[in-house]
């Protein structure tokens, strides 16, 4: 992962309790190590959460999460399935206190993600992401 020019390893653990369940634990930097980086962007980063499928076109989420020494932050959202091909999302955190909302295209494969996040202290910034599977 990279962060303004810090270059931080990312381990993602995901487990698909039934159809319905998934349970994540991940972490950012566990090591501590500042590669490129303020000492800032490369604090260790631990979260684990749950994501909950209620429809066919209507999952919940909700993580908990601790960067470096600051306060334990909880998160929840939401994403909505429109049509076949196009994702909403809109979500929460509470440290620091943000709000997002975006939107995912897939397609054979293919996958595009945009989101924006509201922080009252930094303003909106804005993250997009381009992904394939096979």
């Amino acid at each position: 992962n990279c962060i303004d020019g810090a270059l931080l390893p990312d381990l993602t653990v995901v487990a698909h309790v039934n159809e319905a369940l998934r349970i994540f634990a991940c972490t950012r930097n566990p090591f501590g190590l500042g590669l490129m980086g303020s000492d800032e962007q490369c604090n260790s980063t631990i979260a684990m959460g749950l994501g909950l499928k209620v429809t066919q076109c209507l999952a919940l989420g909700f993580a908990m999460g601790k960067i470096g020494g600051e306060p334990t932050s909880v998160a929840s959202g939401f994403e909505a399935r429109l049509g076949n091909h196009l994702f909403l999302r809109c979500g929460a955190k509470t440290f620091p206190l943000e709000y997002a909302g975006g939107f995912g295209l897939y397609h054979r494969g293919l996958r595009f993600d945009m989101a924006s996040t509201l922080n009252p202290e930094v303003g909106i910034t804005h993250e997009w992401s381009l992904a394939y599977a096979w």
